[in-house]
């Protein structure tokens, strides 16, 4: 299971200047080692689609894009993750 925790706004606000994008834009951020990978929905596709950005820092320590990927399915793999978790912890609705 992976470790979840809230980070401050300031995170997701440098990552979406980073991108261009805007910070209701950025769905999921998860640091490792040097690296910290990003989800996130881009402007000019549907709410559908969902990519991955892997950022490093400089000698500046200001992010530094690496990589960009489309990560089809995300969105619906996640829905249907937190449903079942939903109706493990709560419950199924329809009873």
């Amino acid at each position: 299971m992976v470790r979840s925790e809230w980070k401050s706004g300031a995170w997701f606000a440098e990552c979406a200047e980073a991108l261009s994008i805007n910070t209701d834009q950025v769905l999921a951020m998860f640091p490792k080692d040097d690296f910290m990978f990003v989800w996130y929905t881009a402007p000019e596709s549907t709410s559908e689609d969902v990519y991955m950005a892997v950022f490093t820092r400089d000698e500046d320590n200001i992010l530094v894009i690496e990589d960009v990927k489309p990560q089809p399915g995300f969105l619906a793999k996640m829905k249907q993750e937190v449903e079942e978790k939903l109706r493990e912890e709560l419950g199924d609705p329809d009873e």
